[in-house]
């Protein structure tokens, strides 16, 4: 195979992953691309289009959440909190959670998403001490 055929296949895999993802919805005060606020998250989970995107972004972050949880028992460490094995949430229940936490004012606008998450998952599913 000659190199401009090489060349050739691997522009057009980075030009089509490219246009695959999604441009960030917005950037933090140090410039960093994919960062989502608290105001950035209630714009599009309260907009009929925006929607389905939060909610997916929401459980992705969860699911993330989950994955730390699953390395941290194995390694035997406390867990970030303590969901209910018996307990399967939907993606509405993790939205409605996370949108319950914020309209209790726990959070600021400008807050990241993650974080606002993370906390939301702790308050309703603490640990027992030294869990």
């Amino acid at each position: 195979m000659s190199r401009v055929l090489i060349l050739g296949m691997v522009l057009a895999v980075g030009l089509a992953w490219l246009m695959a993802v999604p441009a960030p919805a917005a950037t933090d005060d140090s410039g960093r691309v994919g960062y989502i606020s608290v105001q950035d998250y209630e714009n599009g989970i309260n907009s009929p289009t925006g929607h389905v995107e939060m909610a997916k972004l929401l459980d992705a972050m969860i699911t993330g959440f989950e994955w730390a949880n699953a390395d941290l028992g194995n390694e035997h460490k406390d867990l970030l909190y303590c969901e209910p094995n018996k307990l399967p949430l939907t993606q509405d229940e993790l939205v409605a959670i996370v949108n319950n936490y914020i309209r209790e004012d726990k959070t600021q606008g400008y807050w990241p998403l993650g974080l606002t998450a993370l906390s939301a998952m702790q308050e309703t599913f603490p640990c027992p001490t030294g869990q």
